[in-house]
């Protein structure tokens, strides 16, 4: 008699909570994969922001020789100079407005080589050209391995043109 009042019960009561912990559920599983989407676009703004800080480097070298940040230029050299202007701005922006990697970034290196790699920027020509894009290739490394981490990323790339993903 006992156990069929206990089995009217659980039969009334067991989907209800079923259907709670199933929500429970639901929502932890949601608000997990909804975190590693917003710092996966953190991310993704960041190496974006890197890789144009990059070009536009390189852009400048290819263009007029060197890196000049000398405020007496005119021309197609002051847009030049205005363009990486905005691409490093844009990286420290990067840097300084994330809220889902912050941890992350603090806990990392990489505002320190950014200020290298930015202090190393003035008089870049041909012949440092190379040795500047090794050091941007170690920052970019880098990130993407603390991304990988932050992630729960476990396959790396194993090459790259300067070998700085093998690690």
């Amino acid at each position: 008699m006992v156990e069929t009042k206990v089995y009217a019960i659980w039969a009334a009561v067991g989907p209800l909570v079923g259907v709670i912990i199933g929500g429970m559920l639901t929502a932890w599983w949601q608000r997990r994969y909804w975190i590693l989407d917003n710092k996966k676009a953190e991310y993704r703004e960041l190496v974006d922001a890197l890789h144009n800080y990059r070009w536009e480097v390189t852009r400048q070298v290819r263009q007029f020789g060197k890196v000049s940040t000398s405020p007496d230029v005119a021309g197609p050299a002051a847009e030049g100079q205005i363009a990486l202007a905005k691409a490093v701005d844009a990286v420290w922006r990067s840097l300084a407005d994330r809220f889902f990697i912050s941890k992350a970034l603090v806990n990392s290196t990489i505002h320190q080589d950014m200020q290298n790699l930015d202090h190393d920027m003035s008089g870049i020509d041909q012949l440092s050209l190379d040795q500047w894009t090794k050091k941007w290739y170690e920052l970019y490394g880098e990130l993407r391995r603390m991304a990988w981490k932050d992630l729960g990323i476990r396959k790396r790339m194993s090459h790259s043109p300067f070998g700085v993903f093998s690690k």
